[in-house]
């Protein structure tokens, strides 16, 4: 057995004999997750109607006490091209200083918000607040934003620094002064030195850097980026991530970034609004996104690829085969179990009594950083293991597979489909089975 997978099953079994200690102390006071993504908007949107209920329009600001009014707010945006549409009823807050990404396959209507958002598209219904102010009928260069597209469209017939200093002189800033912060806002992107280049010298990551400059320097409330590093390499983007969240910290200017990067949303925001055909699905922090999703589709979008049914009673899961699991979050009823791969912990030995599901390996697939290992129990329920390339268990060996109370999230089935109703059969048979064994136990 390596160095490696001995602490590790040193870290479960000490895991292990915790939870058994702790087990029996779990309390119905835990709150339950078992919200829908529909329920969450649905209470968000509540509370933005009686927000907007107080409110009293006047020439197009809107009155209300400062403590309701939320910084950047989207209420009921709606945009349809053609009679088909692109963004349905969508509702959304922003908190000054905020990184949000707007997230979601292609076509799911990100940029189409994005472009309602900074004027370049008028919405179909729906309002949209900066500070209380109705931006609906107000221009995009009175609106107080910046965007940025996934190509800079830097101006050819203008140097670096006067495209940066290009918003500034539409203000009516003197020369000396708007050369000056251009040259600051050149340094603040690490192109010193670059203010008399033509835009046509510059590599793909120096114009985007020049775009963001140019749209800094004007100090807008929001910052708009739409796909902003798309274009660039897999190096490239790692630098311009970290220069942006660099740039946001020093201005704190709120953010609001378009991408279809899962990972990339991850790293560059606090919040990520998942889109899915034109509607919110889940607003979330990234980590809760991740380990928390509201339904099967937005584990999926995030790379969860183990689901199993269950029937839940309070933190017990009982699976179809019978395998009994604790999960640290109480339902009630049939569910849809999921588990991240990188929870799914693989161990050699059965070292601890609680969560541990006897496995076979049948594939194991070794990707640089990590080995995906294909696991089969004996009830016949298929699970991924993504491990350490240093744990490197063979095809054909049996071990144990620890799926920790804290990694096993759910959300209820639908009483009407096909999943919920193998649930409710497996509890029928179960109890029939039950019932049958007493009755023989009594003849007996």
């Amino acid at each position: 057995m390596s160095k490696d997978q001995g602490i590790r099953e040193q870290e479960i079994r000490d895991q292990g004999l915790k939870h058994e200690r702790s087990e029996n102390s779990m309390s119905q006071d835990k709150t339950s997750h078992a919200k829908t993504s529909q329920d969450k908007i649905s209470q968000d949107r509540m509370a933005t109607d009686k927000t907007a209920t107080d409110k009293t329009a006047t020439d197009g600001v809107i009155q209300s006490q400062p403590a309701q009014t939320p910084f950047f707010c989207l209420q009921q945006l709606t945009k349809s091209f053609r009679g088909i549409p692109a963004v349905q009823d969508v509702w959304l807050e922003v908190k000054a200083g905020e990184r949000l990404a707007l997230l979601g396959p292609s076509g799911c209507g990100k940029s189409t918000t994005l472009q309602m958002i900074a004027g370049v598209l008028r919405p179909d219904a729906g309002q949209i607040f900066l500070e209380g102010r109705l931006l609906n009928q107000v221009q995009p260069e009175q609106r107080n934003m910046a965007l940025v597209l996934q190509k800079g469209l830097l101006f050819p017939h203008l140097s670096v620094g006067e495209n940066v200093a290009f918003g500034l002189k539409m203000r009516g800033m003197n020369r000396t002064e708007r050369e000056q912060r251009a040259i600051a806002m050149l340094d603040q992107v690490q192109l010193g030195g670059f203010a008399n280049r033509d835009p046509a010298e510059l590599s793909g990551g120096q114009a985007q850097r020049v775009a963001l400059a140019r749209s800094l320097v004007i100090q807008p409330k929001i910052l708009l980026l739409d796909e902003p590093l798309s274009a660039l390499d897999a190096s490239l983007r790692s630098s311009m991530q970290e220069l942006i969240l660099r740039l946001q910290e020093e201005t704190g200017v709120t953010l609001i970034v378009v991408t279809h990067d899962q990972a990339e949303a991850v790293v560059i925001s606090d919040r990520i609004a998942l889109m899915f055909d034109g509607c919110l699905r889940q607003v979330d922090t990234p980590e809760r996104l991740y380990q928390q999703p509201a339904d099967e589709g937005v584990a999926r979008f995030f790379g969860g690829v183990n689901f199993f049914c269950a029937e839940a009673e309070s933190h017990k899961l009982t699976l179809p085969g019978g395998d009994v699991l604790t999960t640290a979050y109480p339902q009630q009823g049939p569910v849809q179990v999921t588990v991240r791969p990188e929870r799914v912990h693989l161990l050699a030995d059965q070292i601890c009594g609680t969560n541990l599901l006897p496995v076979t390996i049948i594939q194991n697939r070794f990707t640089g950083t990590l080995r995906h290992l294909s696991l089969k129990t004996a009830a016949g329920l298929n699970l991924q293991s993504w491990v350490p390339p240093s744990l490197n268990f063979t095809v054909g060996q049996t071990a144990f597979a620890h799926l920790p109370p804290d990694a096993l999230w759910s959300w209820p089935l639908p009483a009407n489909s096909s999943a919920s109703k193998r649930a409710t059969s497996m509890r029928i048979r179960q109890k029939s089975e039950g019932h049958r064994s007493t009755s023989a136990s009594k003849e007996y």
